[in-house]
């Protein structure tokens, strides 16, 4: 498979996987979807776990460089933590409040250990930590106990409003996320 073509099927692969969940990705549906041969497919990504590991890998690529983009914006580190629980709110309406992929495919694969998926989610989850502590230290809080809170409510307010198929807990969750931030800053 050229490199377009797998491209492809890893973006393909995640709207799969979000809307239908770990359990019911098929690697003949992605194939379908970008056009390729499923012999192709099954070529470039043997099993169904070995592309979800490289679609995780690629997105949390995406992620870091996200939260490098945003770090580097210059905007108030404040206007950043709003806009990040702007975007979980897009992504929520985008797909139906299906929730965090990575969470998700991590209660799939609960009877079916998959060390290299388990690395990955718990690399992408240290990412988003990582972010949280670093949007703190820039907004001079130098506190991991901020930035640790900050991650906790948007993994919440994340789980949450898929639990419901309801926004309130994001908007919750930025609200609190604001006042916390605002609280500290003033402290």
């Amino acid at each position: 498979m050229n490199t377009e073509n797998r491209e492809k099927a890893l973006d393909a692969f995640g709207p799969i996987l979000i809307k239908k969940g770990y359990e019911w990705v098929d690697i003949n549906e992605v194939a379908e979807t970008i056009e390729v041969e499923p012999e192709e497919m099954k070529h470039a990504f043997s099993s169904k776990a070995l592309l979800c590991e490289s679609w995780m890998e690629l997105t949390d690529e995406r992620t870091k460089k996200h939260h490098e983009e945003l770090l580097a914006s210059g905007k108030p580190m404040r206007d950043i933590v709003d806009g990040y629980f702007g975007e979980l709110e897009s992504f929520m309406k985008e797909f139906g409040f299906r929730g965090c992929p990575f969470t998700n495919t991590a209660r799939a694969i609960r009877n079916q250990p998959e060390p290299q998926i388990e690395r990955r989610i718990q690399e992408h989850k240290g990412e988003i930590r990582r972010f949280f502590l670093e949007v703190c230290e820039r907004a001079s809080f130098h506190s991991e106990v901020v930035g640790e809170a900050l991650f906790l409510i948007y993994s919440g307010a994340t789980t949450e409003s898929a639990n419901i198929h309801n926004l309130k807990p994001v908007t919750a969750g930025r609200t609190a996320a604001l006042s916390l931030f605002d609280l500290y800053k003033a402290n």
